[in-house]
């Protein structure tokens, strides 16, 4: 087995030529409508630069690397490229639509590289059809989308006298963005798969997102205690680039204080991010037994526990249960290190442990506080959209059609994506969401128990990631958040790579501070 890289041979010049010839059909379409010069151009320029270097230094790995970076230190919804389209040109956007582009000629000229299946194809593959489904036979109701049955369940004929005056929209545009969402999520997810096939190009792209990710928890931390947040201010070093806001204050409190929100949409979705990618970490640290990934697993749990979030701390658990169940004699060894871990949080961020003890243990008791209070487990949260799932239950009202922020808000934040995906893709989606779990968890549950070398520790962490992502969507609308989502494809579709690797494993790294170099082809 051999890492595909862009400076194939294979290729040759064609490759060249078919990447600045697809760039300079951009650019015409654009100067002939009049509309996306600027962005255009830009695309331009950076497939040339692609064009001349991806024989000496231009990798797979570094491609989807500089991807990780975008997505982690570009905050998304919160920066947009200041040209006059009709939609929001936000980098990230960008950086996606380039990998894509140039993987998808790849294929049409480098005979190494090509699509390649993965152990989650099923699972995948019923959600996409269930999505399919869901748009399909809802035209109805989502080019005349009812607001006031959003709320109140199929029980709203009875609430309103005269239901031929109900407020209808037509949402046939947010379901489209969805869905586009969707798909780059499943191209990313087979790019991945496709091109990242070794230990070094896995090791180069896991070591790039623990590092990009520690940045990000270290800026949290940072701002946790002086109130700066250093992502809001981006737009003075990248070209065109326009800052549309931070968050609102009244939505990110706890505690008698504002959360830390970082690069993320919110707090909740930073601390699911740092929960996610801490798994991989220890793996870096124990696998290579360097200081520098002992470093960044430390930061990225003071990170998580920066963000005051109950998510956060529930995915921790998910990983901390798995580690426990793959890989018990480590969680031993660590136990003597709680008392300790406790001064550091103290001493890192103040008042996180009280602000988290608050939160799991309100005045009114956390029973009361997520059902009578209007929680999370509360009967006007949930009661609607059990009505709803019950009258639609196969493919649900439609996937796209639930917007819970922005003008256009049409449902009530459920924090429950997997209530969420019932409502819209109806039970047959929320069963591909379970289908996929568990098949990962059982795959690399199995090979991790069998296989005593890197790749099963490695399997180990990202089993506790994905256990980690499907634990925190029940308590947070998990796909509203791109930044989470996306590095949860990554991370997912590495844990496919890695158990379609057969090859031999590298033990550690051969210098200081270097990741393992890849293991010989097969």
């Amino acid at each position: 087995m051999e890492n595909v890289e862009l400076r194939s041979p294979a290729a040759g010049p064609g490759f060249q030529t078919a990447l600045v010839g697809a760039g300079i059909l951009l650019l015409s379409a654009a100067v002939v409508t009049g509309r996306g010069v600027a962005p255009a151009a830009a695309v331009l320029a950076l497939v040339a630069l692609a064009a001349v270097a991806y024989r000496s230094s231009v990798r797979w790995d570094v491609l989807v690397s500089l991807i990780l970076v975008v997505v982690l230190v570009i905050p998304i919804k919160r920066y947009e490229f200041a040209v006059a389209l009709p939609f929001d040109l936000e980098p990230y956007r960008v950086a996606v639509a380039i990998l894509l582009g140039i993987w998808i000629l790849a294929l049409l000229v480098d005979s190494r590289v090509r699509l390649r299946r993965s152990a989650l194809d099923g699972p995948l593959m019923l959600f996409g059809l269930a999505v399919i489904a869901s748009v399909a036979l809802n035209p109805g109701s989502i080019t005349r989308f009812n607001l006031v049955r959003s709320f109140t369940g199929e029980s709203f004929e009875s609430l309103v006298r005269d239901v031929t005056r109900l407020p209808l929209v037509d949402l046939s545009g947010s379901v489209t963005k969805k869905l586009l969402f969707l798909v780059s999520f499943y191209l990313l997810f087979y790019v991945i798969v496709a091109v990242i096939r070794t230990p070094g190009a896995i090791h180069t792209v896991l070591g790039t997102l623990v590092l990009g990710t520690t940045g990000v928890a270290a800026f949290a931390i940072i701002e946790r205690r002086t109130s700066y947040n250093v992502f809001d201010h981006l737009q003075g070093w990248i070209p065109l680039l326009q800052f549309e806001g931070g968050l609102e204050e009244s939505g990110i409190s706890r505690a008698g204080r504002l959360r830390v929100y970082a690069s993320a949409q919110h707090p909740i979705a930073l601390a699911a991010l740092f929960a996610m990618v801490l798994s991989p970490s220890v793996y870096l640290a124990v696998h290579t037994r360097r200081h520098l990934w002992t470093a960044t697993s430390v930061v990225l749990g003071l990170g998580t526990l920066a963000t005051v979030s109950r998510t956060g701390i529930t995915m921790l658990a998910a990983v901390l249960l798995v580690f426990v169940v793959l890989r018990r004699e480590l969680v031993r060894k660590l136990v003597p290190f709680v008392l300790p871990a406790l001064v550091v949080i103290h001493l890192a961020v103040p008042g996180s442990i009280g602000g988290l003890r608050q939160s799991f243990f309100p005045s009114e008791g956390l029973v009361a506080d997520q059902t009578v209070f209007g929680g999370r487990l509360s009967a006007d949260r949930i009661g609607p959209q059990l009505l709803i799932i019950k009258e639609q239950p196969a493919f649900g009202q439609g996937y796209g059609t639930r917007i819970t922020s922005g003008p256009n808000t049409n449902s009530r934040v459920l924090d429950d994506e997997w209530l969420a995906t019932g409502v819209e893709t109806g039970l047959v989606g929320v069963a591909a969401w379970v289908w996929l779990f568990v098949r990962f968890l059982r795959r690399a549950g199995g090979d991790a128990k069998r296989d005593s070398s890197g790749r099963g520790f490695l399997l180990t962490a990202l089993a506790g990631s994905a256990a980690a992502f499907g634990v925190g969507m029940l308590t947070f609308d998990a796909f509203s958040f791109i930044q989470a989502t996306l590095v949860f494809f990554v991370l997912l579709a590495i844990g496919a790579s890695t158990l379609a690797y057969r090859g031999s494993w590298p033990e550690r790294a051969p210098a200081k501070g270097r990741l393992p170099a890849p293991a010989p082809s097969s």
